[in-house]
């Protein structure tokens, strides 16, 4: 079993694009597995059997998982773009957005970073 090839179909299956997941793109970059769904031999535990592309495809999430940023008035924000690939994190902007939501920013050792120092430069 490879660990690259057991995340990017989780990944799929999440309702994610594996092709577009930048720590999948690392691994299969350094010739630790492939990312392709299409490539990987996916095997259903509960039958044994190999399953094909369309069978793979009836199984993955069409809407997204793992909402990451809170929002007071909604939730969460979406984590994931409609094709499936992360947004991506920006510490400046969540400091921003944590300041609109009366939340106190984070910190990154020690430092607070927020969007008029990042855009100064």
């Amino acid at each position: 079993m490879n660990e690259v090839h057991v995340d990017a179909v989780g990944t799929l299956l999440m309702g994610l694009d594996p092709k577009k997941t930048p720590y999948l793109q690392f691994a299969h970059d350094r010739g630790l597995g492939d990312i392709a769904p299409e490539k990987i031999e996916v095997v259903d535990l509960t039958t044994g059997n190999t399953m094909s592309a369309d069978e793979l495809e009836a199984a993955r999430r069409h809407e997204p998982l793992m909402p990451l940023c809170r929002n007071r008035d909604e939730g969460y924000y979406k984590r994931f773009r409609a094709d499936g690939s992360a947004v991506p994190w920006c510490i400046a902007d969540i400091n921003e957005q944590r300041e609109k939501d009366g939340l106190e920013p984070l910190f990154v050792d020690d430092v607070l970073v927020d969007s008029q120092a990042v855009a100064a430069g």
